[in-house]
């Protein structure tokens, strides 16, 4: 267990030269900086959720009444007629032979 995390933690792989994972552990004890908890995508989804139902919101009971009162609808679909259709053509798979 012990070579995977030295394996995954590699500082050569994810830290610039001369930095090494004490670095960051001295900059939150000295110097008071508050680096980036794991913990802190916890926030990400609820926060993308309420931001999700407040355009919803905004969409439903601002900008669609200010829309159709500047005389803005919603798309008409169109039924299409027999005119309208086309055709398909089926091509023969089958060879003729001329022996």
């Amino acid at each position: 267990m012990n070579a995977l995390s030295t394996l995954i933690f590699n500082e050569r792989f994810w830290l610039p030269a001369n930095t090494t994972w004490k670095d960051f552990a001295r900059f939150e004890q000295e110097e008071h900086i508050k680096l980036a908890n794991p913990n802190d995508l916890l926030y990400v989804y609820p926060l993308a959720g309420v931001i999700y139902v407040i355009r919803v919101l905004f969409e439903r009971y601002v900008a669609k009444p200010i829309g159709r009162s500047l005389g803005i609808h919603d798309r008409v679909t169109r039924k299409t007629t027999r005119a309208m259709k086309t055709t398909t053509t089926t091509v023969s798979n089958r060879c003729t032979s001329t022996d």
